[in-house]
C-alpha cells in the first residue's frame, strides 16, 4: 500500500512543475509581443491575471504548509536575516513617492518568497530540484517549438524596440535575457544530473545538457552565458572535490568564485566615474553611464533610499524624472542593471547591508554548516545561489518580485534552509 504522504507528493509533482513554469515565464509574459507588456510595466500598473495566479500559488503552498506543520511553526519558515530585510523594505514604503505601486510590488515579493520557502519545507528537497529541472525542460521544449512554428514571437525581430537584438531567441519568454537566465540555470541543473545519474540515463543527460546549452547560446544573453558556464564549472569542481574528500579543492573553488566577484565589484567601482579608464559610458551596453548616474542619484538618499519598488517603471512619479529629466534613455530605465546598486537606490545603505547579510552571508553560512551529501545537493544549491549573486553584478533581480534570479535563489536557499533544519535529505 502506498503511504498517504507519498501518494500526495506524487500527485503534487505535476502541479509544482506547472507552478515553476508559470513563475519562470512571469505568467502573462509568454507568447506576447513585447510592446504591450512593456507599456503596462512602464506605467507601474499591475497585471490582474499575474496577481491572481501568484495568490493562488501562495494559498496552495502556505495552506499545505500549515496543514502539515501548524501555524505555530510559521516563525521558523524564514531565516531571521531575511525577515529583517523584509521588515526594512516594508518600512521604506513610508517614504515612497508611489506607495500604491510600491506596496503592490512588496506584496508580490513576499508572496513569492513565502510560497517557495513553504514548498521547500513540505516537499522533499530532491523532488523540489528535480521538479525545477523538469519545468525548465518543459519551457525549453515549448521555446524550441515556438521558434520553429511562431518565429515572429520566438525570435527577436528587427521591428523590436531593441533592434540590435534581432535574431536572438526568446522562445516563450518576454525577453531574450529572461530566456537566457532560465536556460542558464537549466544547464547547471543538467550538469548536476549528468554527474549523478546512473549509466542507463547518461545518454539522456547529455541530450539535456546539449539542448539547454544550445538554447542558451541562441538567446545571445551574454551575462547568463558567462555566469552559467562559470557556475557549472564551479559545481563540477565542488562535486569532484567532495567525491575525493578534498577540502583544499573546495576552498580553492570558493576562492576562484570570490576572486571573480571581487573583479566584478572592482569594475563596478570604476564605473562610478564617467571618465574611468576601465569602464567608459558605453561599456557593457551603457552600464558604465547608468551606474555612474545612479550612484550620483543615490547620494540624495544614501541611508534610507527612495523606497522599495519606487524608482523604476513607476510612471511619471519616479525619482528618475527629477534627476534625469534631460535624458530620455535614463528615464526609461527598467532597472539598474545591477542588483546591489538597485538595492542601494531603493533601500539605502541600511537596506543594502541587511541584503548582503540576508542574501549572501547567511545563505553561505547555512551551506557551510551542512554536511555535504553524496549526491551533491548542497553544492548544487550553492552553485545556483552563486548564479544569482554573480548575475546580479550585471543585471537586477535579487529581492525583486518574480525575476528569474530571485526565483532561483529562493528555491536554492529554501532547500538549504530546510536541510539545515532537518539535517537530512528526504
Amino acid at each position: 500500500m502506498i503511504a498517504p504522504r507519498a501518494k500526495f507528493l506524487g500527485s503534487a509533482d505535476f502541479l509544482v512543475i506547472v507552478m515553476f513554469c508559470l513563475i519562470l515565464v512571469r505568467v502573462d509574459g509568454a507568447w506576447q509581443a513585447r510592446e504591450g507588456v512593456l507599456h503596462l510595466a512602464e506605467t507601474g500598473e499591475g497585471s490582474v491575471s499575474r496577481q491572481l495566479t501568484y495568490l493562488t500559488i501562495f494559498a496552495g503552498c502556505i495552506g499545505v504548509y500549515l496543514h502539515r506543520f501548524g501555524p505555530m511553526t510559521l516563525h521558523r519558515l524564514l531565516p531571521f536575516p531575511l525577515i529583517l530585510l523584509c521588515l526594512w523594505a516594508g518600512l521604506s514604503l513610508m517614504w515612497s513617492d508611489v506607495p500604491q505601486i510600491a506596496l503592490r510590488r512588496y506584496g508580490l515579493t513576499l508572496v513569492i518568497l513565502m510560497s517557495l520557502f513553504s514548498l521547500c519545507a513540505f516537499m522533499p528537497v530532491d523532488r523540489v530540484l528535480r521538479n525545477l529541472r523538469h519545468a525548465i525542460l518543459c519551457l525549453a521544449g515549448l521555446s524550441l517549438a515556438t521558434v520553429v512554428l511562431l518565429p515572429e514571437l520566438g525570435v527577436t525581430q528587427v521591428s523590436d524596440i531593441e533592434a540590435h537584438n534581432a535574431g536572438d531567441w526568446r522562445g516563450v519568454f518576454f525577453h531574450k535575457n529572461n530566456a537566457g537566465a532560465v536556460f542558464g540555470v537549466g544547464l547547471i541543473l543538467a550538469v548536476h544530473n549528468l554527474w549523478t545519474c546512473g549509466k542507463p540515463w547518461r545518454l539522456w543527460a547529455w541530450v539535456w545538457v546539449l539542448l539547454l546549452g544550445g538554447l542558451l547560446l541562441m538567446t545571445g544573453s551574454k551575462t547568463s552565458q558567462a555566469v552559467s558556464l562559470a557556475c557549472g564549472i564551479i559545481l563540477l569542481m565542488l562535486l569532484w572535490a567532495s567525491r575525493y574528500r578534498n577540502g583544499i579543492g573546495v576552498i580553492g573553488t570558493l576562492a576562484i568564485f570570490a576572486g571573480g566577484v571581487i573583479l566584478g565589484a572592482t569594475l563596478l567601482y570604476f564605473g562610478h566615474s564617467q571618465d574611468a579608464p576601465i569602464l567608459s559610458p558605453d561599456s557593457f551596453t551603457g552600464r558604465g553611464l547608468i551606474w555612474a548616474e545612479l550612484m550620483r542619484m543615490s547620494e540624495a538618499s544614501r541611508l534610507f533610499g527612495f523606497g522599495y519598488g519606487s524608482v523604476f517603471e513607476v510612471g511619471l512619479e519616479s525619482p528618475l524624472i527629477q534627476y534625469f529629466y534631460n535624458s530620455d534613455y535614463l528615464l526609461r530605465l527598467p532597472h539598474a542593471h545591477n542588483a546591489y546598486l538597485e538595492l542601494l537606490i531603493t533601500l539605502g545603505a541600511i537596506g543594502l547591508i541587511l541584503a548582503i547579510w540576508a542574501l549572501i552571508l547567511a545563505p553561505f553560512a547555512t551551506w557551510a554548516g551542512l554536511s555535504h551529501d553524496a549526491r551533491g545537493t548542497t553544492h548544487l544549491c550553492l552553485s545556483l545561489m552563486m548564479f544569482a549573486w554573480a548575475h546580479g553584478i550585471l543585471e537586477s533581480g535579487l529581492f525583486d518580485r518574480d525575476r528569474t534570479a530571485w526565483i532561483i535563489f529562493l528555491i536554492a536557499y529554501g532547500v538549504l534552509w530546510t536541510m539545515g533544519k532537518t539535517r537530512l535529505i528526504s
